[in-house]
């Protein structure tokens, strides 16, 4: 019997069958099931065209049949989407006979920009949407982003990206908070899996009672057990990613849980992507003000009457300043981050020296009648300025070891109430507020005659906070109007108004820059913040909207290297949010190379070598590593560069003078160590045997030779590799026992035997011409794997054994061309760059299919190169841009960082909760 036809359809999905039709599929069960009991009918009725048309429909008809019974549309954008007729048919009849509002679109390839002056996309940058939706918006639609999603085998119900996704689209749908919603649907998965439980352990009693003396019995009583802990673990990760906004504490406790309970694929996947979550700060007390020092190392948090030193490598306080009897309002540190100044609202200001953190030394005090509610401080740490209840600012003297001394005072009209402040860097201009003139800018070339610059109007409320970019050049403004605003004050005297920055939904109270004026952080009342980038002041794009805290957000600030946005809340705790690049992947530490394909990793040590001028950076520290002098201070540069397996030498390109040795045993005293001339040409690859000191080196005008380079000063004369044409900037690899040389060639690669290369001419054993450019090829240590890929995206696993050759697999998931590969030494994990600016990593077991295990997100552009350590702690990836992105691969390091930000460890209740009966084990004690 038919289903007879619905009534209407709470949503059509318009999308491109030939990029997302797995992906429509899923989403459209998952959106008629999300929190609804499984017993239960669906509880929406989405509409998908193979799903609910049968193939005699008139298929144009049928479809405006559907898109006039449906409330909502979700638009799957992407490249291909804009392209299909379908869709743009489907969006015009929608633009024609239903409002905008009512249209939800899900990014699942390309990029999408809004841009807020004109209230419609950026049509130069967007590329996903089809031209019938230009002009079709009045305000920012909802949309949420599924472009990490590289295929099939990540479209899980678990993944936490999708999962939020469907969240809010679910919420929209249903006119529901998303809070809410996600309440119940983790209440009906903890349900569901508690009567799973229930199930598998009857049948297991069960089973155990009928073969309780066969070895049978056992193993799949494990085999039960196993599969409970891995669905354990899923439903962990799944509500990990809920809570990661309201509890980010949690969430980060519950992930570890996962992957403690089940270290698989998945839960290792997840624990990779671990260091964007957001982390917390538990405090007793409403915190008033957050302050990073210059390094990095120490982060300040004013809370009730103190001042906390807190340690951020590891979130212990170092040290505890006290003495604000009516708590702290507010505090800064000088640019040397020696200097800690604090005023308290019973009118005290305290100034410290932190040359020794742990034992911090009061170095002046001083106190007015009232209270104080903001300061401001130069640069330098000389020039205090202050505002009073009362109208009423002050500028202060504290460049002595002694106490503050006032320069100036100024009050405002007003009785009561508190304007607001900021200071330049040089501290020559001051900003301030007065209630009923708006903005008042005072030159301080006299500090005791401060002289009225000009008056800046435009806010239509009270202006709440203020904030100079370093440099002067630029003044934010946050104010009641719910907007913040953009001054231009390189002339003072003439300032000129820039683009309002809309979309706060309360009043804004805190405006704060970064350290080079890039970025720009607000908060408002309802405890909501965003960042802008203000790169370009006069076009600021939003570059990110968080979302978390309960109550209102007191204060903000920006790590040195503009990683991390601390934001302090009445809510009694700090938010850290990954700041640079929100929504991507978060790096250990990056280094900016200047565009080069030069580009090696230190086998032994956390040396990574990077740009044409040879720079070396340790990356085991900082996240922004400072760079050693250069090797080659001339350019142009090498164009490419290897280091040998022990660390001890390494070779780059020297153009006519062949190839360059260096002497890297002691990193500190880098030495030249000889050179090993070539007749013509220059070098595009060079790479060293695992095995010994066999250098390959490759060039599309000198072609391929190995050289014995035992003794650097004195390397053994070069053996031609009669390679058909090696490829220009093509790629060379040698196999873990030594014994195999896999070239790029224009058509493809070939295989060399050169075990005994020494004695004669290597012979080849394969060429491969029907793959298309090869751009990239990788071993398999202690394997017989060889890995390639190129312009077809297509990555491919070949068996090179002794007598067969073969391809035994092929992974797809990037879009475009994959032009960087490599083997981790464990030979079973694969990484992989390419073209889409992502750096991917695959599972490929000697039996089974390869599987995708995380991917990384945050270049700009092409990953042209990879390096794992030795130990497989960590790979580095480069791209066209001359970034190189450390990425953390150590579970234990995962973990420990994943646990530092995580607040007050899970209880006893909680882990029943969210575990059930298994013995609590708290995963971050």
């Amino acid at each position: 019997m038919r289903r007879p036809a619905p009534e209407h359809f709470d949503a059509f999905i318009s999308y491109s069958q030939a990029l997302s039709g797995e992906l429509a599929t899923q989403l459209q069960r998952w959106l008629e099931r999300f929190a609804t009991p499984w017993y239960r009918p669906r509880t929406q009725r989405i509409f998908r065209d193979y799903t609910n048309l049968s193939s005699t429909h008139d298929l144009t008809g049928a479809i405006y049949d559907a898109l006039a019974i449906s409330r909502f549309l979700v638009i799957l954008a992407s490249p291909a989407a804009a392209q299909s007729k379908w869709v743009n048919n489907e969006v015009t009849w929608w633009r024609e006979n239903r409002p905008a509002e009512q249209v939800i679109v899900v990014l699942t390839a390309g990029e999408l920009r809004w841009d807020d002056e004109a209230n419609d996309w950026h049509w130069d940058e967007t590329t996903p949407l089809p031209p019938a939706a230009r002009g079709m918006f009045t305000s920012q639609p909802l949309w949420t982003d599924l472009s990490s999603i590289g295929d099939a085998r990540e479209l899980d119900r678990s993944n936490p990206v999708l999962l939020n996704s469907v969240a809010q689209i679910a919420a929209r749908l249903r006119n529901t908070e998303l809070d809410q919603l996600v309440g119940e649907h983790i209440r009906l998965r903890r349900r569901t899996r508690n009567t799973i439980r229930a199930v598998v352990a009857t049948l297991t009693i069960l089973l155990l009672a009928t073969l309780a003396a066969t070895w049978v019995a056992v193993d799949q009583r494990d085999s039960a057990v196993e599969a409970a802990r891995i669905a354990v673990s899923r439903q962990l990760l799944a509500e990990s990613s809920s809570l990661q906004l309201l509890q980010p504490g949690l969430a980060r406790q519950l992930m570890a849980a996962a992957y403690r309970m089940a270290p698989n694929d998945q839960t290792y996947g997840a624990l990779l992507q671990s260091p964007a979550m957001p982390g917390m700060l538990q405090r007793d007390e409403d915190v008033s003000a957050v302050a990073y020092t210059a390094d990095g190392r120490t982060l300040a948090v004013a809370d009730g009457d103190s001042i906390s030193l807190i340690d951020t490598t590891d979130d212990a306080t170092v040290s505890v300043l006290a003495g604000f009897g009516l708590g702290v309002s507010d505090i800064g540190f000088d640019r040397s981050g020696r200097r800690l100044v604090g005023t308290g609202r019973d009118g005290t200001i305290r100034v410290w020296d932190l040359a020794d953190r742990e034992n911090p030394r009061l170095v002046g005090s001083t106190s007015v009648d009232g209270s104080i509610d903001q300061l401001a401080l130069n640069a330098d740490g000389t020039r205090l300025a202050t505002v009073e209840r009362g109208q009423t600012w002050r500028l202060w003297d504290v460049s002595d070891a002694a106490p503050p001394t006032v320069l100036a005072t100024l009050r405002g009209p007003g009785t009561t109430g508190s304007p607001v402040i900021a200071l330049t860097d040089d501290g020559a201009l001051l900003a301030t507020t007065d209630e009923e003139t708006g903005i008042l800018l005072y030159s301080l070339a006299s500090p005791r005659s401060p002289k009225l610059a000009a008056t800046l109007t435009g806010h239509t409320g009270v202006v709440e906070t203020l904030d100079f970019s370093p440099g002067g050049a630029v003044l934010a403004s946050g104010g009641a109007d719910d907007t913040v605003r953009l001054w231009g004050t390189s002339n003072p005297g003439k300032p000129r108004p820039l683009p309002a920055l809309v979309g706060h939904a309360g009043k804004v109270g805190v405006v704060a820059f970064n350290r080079d004026g890039s970025r720009l952080a607000s908060a408002d009342w309802t405890g909501s913040a965003r960042i802008w980038d203000t790169s370009d002041p006069v076009r600021p794009p939003l570059v990110a909207e968080l979302a978390g805290h309960r109550e209102f957000v007191n204060d903000a600030a920006f790590s040195p290297d503009s990683r991390v946005l601390a934001t302090a809340s009445s809510d009694d705790t700090v938010r850290l949010w990954y700041a640079q690049r929100p929504g991507a992947s978060m790096p250990r530490a990056e280094v900016s190379a200047g565009a080069s394909h030069v580009f090696a990793l230190d086998p032994r040590a956390p040396r990574l070598l990077a740009g044409s001028a040879l720079r070396m950076w340790n990356i085991a520290g900082s996240t922004v590593p400072e760079p050693t002098r250069p090797l080659v201070p001339t350019r142009p540069g090498p164009d490419a560069a290897a280091w040998s397996p022990d660390g001890r030498l390494l070779a780059s390109d020297a153009d006519a003078e062949g190839v360059r040795f260096w002497d890297t045993e002691n990193a500190d005293d880098v030495r030249p160590a000889g050179r090993l001339p070539i007749s013509s040409g220059t070098v595009d690859a060079l790479v060293f045997s695992p095995r010994d000191r066999t250098l390959a080196v490759a060039g599309a005008d000198a072609g391929v030779f190995l050289s014995d380079v035992t003794d650097p000063r004195r390397p053994g004369p070069p053996r031609t590799v009669p390679v058909q044409q090696p490829v220009a900037g093509g790629d060379l690899a040698i196999s873990g026992d030594g014994n195999r040389l896999a070239v790029t060639t224009p058509e493809g690669f070939e295989l060399w035997n050169i075990a005994d290369w020494r004695e004669r001419t290597p012979s080849r054993v394969a060429a491969v011409t029907d793959v298309g450019r090869v751009d990239a090829v990788a071993f398999a240590p202690g394997t017989t794997r060889l890995a390639t890929a190129g312009e077809d995206g297509q990555i491919r696993i070949w068996d090179h054994g002794s007598d067969t050759w073969r391809q035994v697999n092929s992974i797809s998931g990037h879009r475009g061309a994959v032009s960087a590969l490599t083997y981790l030494p464990d030979g079973r994990t694969l990484a992989s760059g390419g073209e889409d600016q992502t750096v991917r990593l695959w599972r490929t077991p000697p039996d089974g299919d390869p599987a995708s295990v995380a991917t990384f997100s945050g270049h700009a552009t092409s990953v042209w190169g990879l390096a794992a350590a030795a130990d497989g702690s960590i790979l580095v990836s480069a791209d066209q841009n001359g970034y190189a992105f450390v990425w953390q691969l150590d579970p234990e390091t995962l973990l420990s960082d994943l646990c530092r930000h995580s607040g007050p460890s899970i209880t006893a209740d909680q882990w029943r909760v969210y575990v059930g009966e298994a013995d609590f084990r708290p995963p971050c004690v």
